[in-house]
């Protein structure tokens, strides 16, 4: 598996055990949540690791990063029928272990990365076109490990992603639609960024945000830094945006996108930090706002309570100033003026999915999408579950 999600559950891991935390989930508001899909390994897929990408008729696309006829991952989609359909089967050609969102573009097609395989065995980028045709566009032989969504300039065809191996602690880089390949950035460790976690987002001057889960400002709490957002101009030059500090401001920023505002303003999660509380000194984890010119304020600091511990990143607008977002066990709406709801907690049984992953979608009429890594079907994977698809309405 590749390493951004060991570092997530690593991360999770060592929070939990060094401060003593437990996961609780609490059944609730089950009638607004409905599962689209229950996956069952094969050929639909298991365990899905990322988020869910919807287009303008209402259908779903993720991937499934094991299961499938080869046991190498699926893409998949459920459309607005809810009826479920394998788009593709990875059998390591093309790649395999696909593990990151899904990049849809203005004309039905979508871009990923696997985690694996490829022709030169470290990972790919690929296309599925709106017919059904598959092409692997890069292959990575160093510099690999993609992390998250993929971005896209529109008007040249070209990508940009991040990728947690090369340089010395990551790369961030770009693909043409002549297939040619260029590292933007190779991340250097403290001061600069380490590991990036997420994936790129681009505004519309072509600038390109993301985060790192370590790197930044070395402190106490933090040896090898306690992670940065970082900024790459449209001359492709990096800058750090903003160095996190320790637990008052967070610590390692969490798997899924950055989102943007229409005011420039970013916002993510941190997996530690908000300050002392049920997950003690090291915190609970943050969702936090960063403006263009680098300020960042932390919107809310998790309690480890009925709030919930460790969000997972992935956040979305509700567009009247307030965001959506999960942790591993519970879903959340935090308003513009900062106050929490947990809007559902997974039942203690995992029937209806368990870990929810990062990189939810919301629709026009404000229903949410997602996934779970396990959980659903309990007769997969001799009581784990292998994940769902889910719809819930606030």
């Amino acid at each position: 598996m590749k390493p951004s999600r060991q570092v997530r559950h690593s991360v999770l891991l060592f929070f939990a055990m060094a401060l003593g935390a437990t996961f609780v989930s609490i059944t609730g508001y089950a009638q607004t949540y409905t599962i689209l899909h229950a996956f069952n390994n094969r050929p639909d897929g298991d365990s899905p690791q990322a988020g869910v990408t919807l287009d303008a008729a209402g259908d779903i696309f993720g991937t499934a990063i094991e299961g499938g006829l080869y046991h190498k991952g699926t893409a998949w989609r459920v459309d607005a029928n809810g009826a479920f359909s394998v788009l593709y089967t990875f059998n390591g050609g093309v790649g395999s272990l696909p593990d990151t969102p899904l990049l849809l573009d203005g004309k039905g097609n979508l871009y990923g990365t696997t985690s694996l395989g490829g022709h030169k065995g470290l990972g790919s980028v690929y296309s599925l076109s709106a017919q059904g045709e598959v092409k692997e566009l890069w292959g990575f032989n160093s510099g690999g490990y993609p992390q998250g969504r993929l971005a896209l300039d529109p008007h040249r065809g070209i990508l940009y992603g991040a990728a947690a191996s090369g340089g010395t602690a990551g790369t961030a880089w770009r693909l043409s639609p002549m297939h040619r390949f260029v590292f933007l950035h190779r991340f250097a460790g403290p001061p600069d960024g380490a590991i990036p976690i997420s994936g790129l987002i681009r505004n519309a001057g072509g600038e390109l945000y993301g985060a790192t889960h370590q790197g930044g400002q070395v402190t106490q709490q933090c040896q090898q830094g306690c992670g940065t957002v970082f900024k790459i101009n449209s001359a492709g030059k990096e800058s750090i945006l903003y160095s996190f500090q320790g637990a008052g401001d967070g610590i390692g920023p969490a798997e899924g996108d950055l989102i943007l505002d229409s005011s420039g303003n970013l916002y993510g999660t941190t997996a530690g930090g908000g300050g002392a509380n049920a997950c003690g000194y090291l915190g609970c984890g943050t969702v936090y706002k960063i403006t263009p010119s680098g300020q960042e304020t932390v919107l809310y600091g998790f309690q480890g309570g009925s709030d919930g511990m460790f969000p997972n990143g992935g956040l979305v607008l509700d567009g009247n100033g307030g965001v959506y977002g999960s942790t591993p066990s519970t879903l959340f709406h935090l308003d513009s003026p900062g106050k929490l709801t947990t809007i559902y907690s997974q039942p203690i049984d995992c029937s209806n999915g368990c870990d929810f992953n990062p990189d939810l979608a919301i629709d026009s009429a404000g229903a949410l999408y997602g996934t779970t890594s396990f959980g659903g079907d309990l007769n997969c994977h001799f009581g784990r579950g292998c994940g769902v698809v889910f719809k819930f309405v606030p």
